[in-house]
């Protein structure tokens, strides 16, 4: 068998049997998420049912955290010393396993997620008569937060790889390092650019010149956070993956 072939069949079984095995703290994971996420709802529902939508923010967030806390865990098994042999032994290819925990961390749990929000605010709707507040929590705003999630998903599902213990606050740290040495850098960039500048007349021209740009740096900026960006981030799993499990 290759292993660096990917077969269907065999991602599949792989999804199944990681299902299986961590079914119990899943169940219990979820009828958590599904108790915070009703709390609130059932408030806004008996207090404030007209406002229903404005919760949309604060599942945002719980989607946000609920998520990457699991994807941190999600190859918790590569990393225990009891686990790890069987793990790596597997007739799997480590391909199938990246793909397999990527779309259980990211695009199903996001189905899932996105489903229970569903079903909640149905039955809010069923009492307050509020129909549109069903449909209305998935805005353009809710598929924007999930490409963002997708983003910092594979950070995350990078830093799963990575580190062995800790993975979740260790990767939030590094992310945290990475962008106050990106803002430091920026300013002595700065600083060193404009030292010994002299203003004159034609500076409001030359900055608006400046801004004319502004929308192709979005676009492109854009292109490389949501879509190269965590593609990097799998690649540079896949190669941690295999290396680990030379």
């Amino acid at each position: 068998m290759e292993k660096n072939i990917l077969f269907p069949q065999r991602l599949y079984l792989f999804m199944l049997r990681q299902f299986s095995l961590y079914k119990n703290s899943a169940g219990l994971a979820g009828g958590a998420l599904i108790g915070v996420l009703l709390l609130p709802t059932i408030s806004m529902t008996i207090f404030r049912p007209e406002a229903l939508h404005n919760l949309i923010g604060f599942y945002l967030i719980l989607m946000f955290l609920s998520g990457l806390i699991f994807t941190s865990q999600v190859f918790v098994e590569l990393h225990d010393p009891k686990k790890s042999y069987a793990y790596i032994l597997l007739p799997v290819s480590n391909l199938e396993k990246l793909i397999g925990s990527w779309l259980i961390s990211g695009p199903l749990y996001i189905a899932g997620f996105s489903f229970i929000v569903f079903i909640i605010q149905c039955l809010s709707s069923l009492v307050t008569e509020h129909f549109e507040n069903a449909i209305g929590v998935f805005s353009s705003a809710y598929f924007r937060a999930i490409s963002a999630y997708l983003t910092f998903h594979s950070v995350f599902f990078l830093g799963a790889v990575w580190f062995r213990k800790n993975n979740f606050l260790k990767t939030a740290f590094s992310i945290i390092i990475f962008f106050l040495s990106l803002a430091l850098f920026s300013v002595a960039v700065f600083g060193l650019f404009f030292k010994g500048f002299h203003p004159n007349p034609d500076l409001g021209d030359h900055i608006s010149a400046g801004f004319g740009h502004w929308d192709l740096v979005h676009d492109i900026g854009k292109v490389v956070v949501c879509y190269l960006l965590p593609l990097f981030f799998l690649v540079v799993s896949y190669f941690r993956l295999k290396e680990r499990q030379v």
